[in-house]
C-alpha cells in the first residue's frame, strides 16, 4: 500500500475547496493510504471538518513564506511517523519545502507536482517562470501532472513524466437534469477583475451585440471582484449597458451554480488559464461554452459542435450574432456538452490518478 502525504492547501487560501473535493475522492483508492496537510486557515468555513475519519495534519501559516525551519521540522515529523513514500505538493512554495527536507534529512520519498498556475498573463515572466519552475521539476520531482493540454504543452520538455488530468469539477454543478432555456440570451463569465481576464473585451462584444439586435433581455453577469473592477462597471455605464451589465460580487459555489442555472451561455475571453473552472464548470452544467484556446477548452471544446472557440472580439461578436439568431444551435451545444461531462467527474478522475501514480 503507498503511503502518500497529499497537500491540501494553497497560498493566502489555506485548506481549499478544489483540494478537499480532490482529497476525498482519491482516498477512496484502496491501495494508497492517504495522509492529508493543510494549513490552519480555511478557504471557507468547514472544510477541515470535513476531513473528520481522515488523516489531516494541520500546520500553522503553513502556506506564508516564513519560518522554514519550523515548517521542515513538523513535515520532517510527518514523513518519519506515516513512513511517507510520495508526497504530492500544489505549489511552488511547498515544492520548495519538500525538496529541502529531501536533500537536508537525505530522504527517499517521490515528489508528485500538480501545476495550479504559472505567472502566463505577461510573456517575459511566463519564460522565466517556466524555466524555474522546470529546472526544479526536472531536478526533483517523479512525476507532473498538468491539468489541462495547454500546460501540458507549455511544460512539454519534461518528457514522460509528464501526465495530463483535469482538476475536476464540485459535485454541486452536477444537476441530476438537464434545463436549458434557449429563450433565454444571459451570458456568464465568472472571475477576477485583472490584468489578462479580458472583462473589457466582453463588455465591448455584448455592447455590439446589443446595438445590432436591440433587445433589452440581453445580460451580462460577472461574478468576482478585483483590481479592475471598478473601470468595467466605469466602461459599461460609459457605453450604455448599466442595466445590461451585472456586478454580483464574489459569490459562493452554490450561488454560482444559481447563476449558471440561470444564464444559457458562458463566455471565457481570458488570455491564459490553466485550467479553467468559468470553462468546465458550465460546461458540466450544459451551458453553450464560448472560449478563447485556453486551458482545458481546446480539450473538450468542438468548434461549432458542443461549443465555440475564438480568438478576436470581431468573433466573438460574431459567434453571440450567430447565436442570438440560431436558438436551436445554442442548444444542440449545450446538449451535447452536457452529454460529454463525465470527463470531469471525480470517478473518473480518481481512476486516472490512481493509474498516474500506480505507473512507474
Amino acid at each position: 500500500m503507498k503511503r502518500i502525504l497529499f497537500f491540501v492547501s494553497d497560498f493566502r487560501i489555506g485548506i481549499s475547496s478544489l483540494l478537499t473535493s480532490q482529497a476525498m475522492a482519491f482516498s477512496s483508492i484502496g491501495e494508497f493510504r492517504f495522509s492529508f496537510v493543510g494549513s490552519d486557515a480555511e478557504q471557507v468555513p468547514g472544510l477541515a471538518e470535513k476531513f473528520r475519519g481522515y488523516e489531516l495534519f494541520r500546520i500553522p501559516a503553513l502556506d506564508e513564506h516564513r519560518d522554514v525551519s519550523r515548517l521542515l521540522g513538523e513535515l520532517h515529523r510527518i514523513v518519519d511517523e506515516k513512513r511517507i513514500e510520495i508526497v504530492h505538493v500544489q505549489n511552488n512554495w511547498q515544492l520548495f519545502l519538500v525538496c529541502l527536507l529531501k536533500i537536508r534529512y537525505l530522504k527517499t520519498y517521490r515528489i508528485v507536482y500538480t501545476i495550479h498556475g504559472f505567472r502566463n498573463n505577461y510573456r517575459l515572466k511566463s519564460y522565466v517562470a517556466r524555466f524555474v519552475m522546470g529546472s526544479v521539476m526536472l531536478a526533483f520531482v517523479d512525476k507532473v501532472i498538468a491539468a489541462s493540454g495547454v500546460v501540458r504543452e507549455k511544460f512539454s520538455f519534461l518528457g514522460p513524466r509528464l501526465h495530463i488530468l483535469p482538476l475536476g469539477v464540485d459535485d454541486r454543478f452536477y444537476a441530476s437534469e438537464h434545463s436549458y432555456d434557449e429563450n433565454c440570451f444571459t451570458i456568464i463569465f465568472p472571475a477576477q477583475f485583472r490584468h489578462g481576464k479580458n472583462h473589457e473585451m466582453l463588455i465591448r462584444a455584448v455592447s455590439r451585440l446589443n446595438e445590432a439586435v436591440r433587445d433589452p433581455n440581453i445580460k451580462l453577469v460577472l461574478p468576482g471582484d478585483g483590481p479592475n473592477r471598478a473601470d468595467c462597471e466605469n466602461l459599461a455605464e460609459s457605453l450604455g449597458m448599466k442595466d445590461a451589465v451585472l456586478f454580483p460580487g464574489l459569490v459562493g459555489l452554490d450561488a454560482l451554480r444559481d447563476m449558471y442555472n440561470a444564464s444559457s451561455i458562458a463566455v471565457v475571453p481570458t488570455n491564459n488559464e490553466t485550467f479553467g473552472h468559468c470553462i468546465a464548470e458550465p460546461f458540466v452544467m450544459g451551458r453553450c461554452v464560448i472560449s478563447r484556446r485556453v486551458g482545458v477548452a481546446v480539450d473538450i471544446i468542438e468548434d461549432q459542435r458542443n461549443g465555440f472557440i475564438f480568438d478576436t472580439e470581431d468573433e466573438l461578436v460574431g459567434i453571440l450574432q450567430r447565436l442570438y439568431r440560431d436558438r436551436g444551435l445554442m442548444r444542440r451545444c449545450a446538449e451535447r456538452a452536457y452529454a460529454s461531462r463525465q470527463v470531469f467527474n471525480w470517478d473518473e478522475i480518481t481512476r486516472r490518478y490512481r493509474e498516474i501514480i500506480s505507473g512507474d
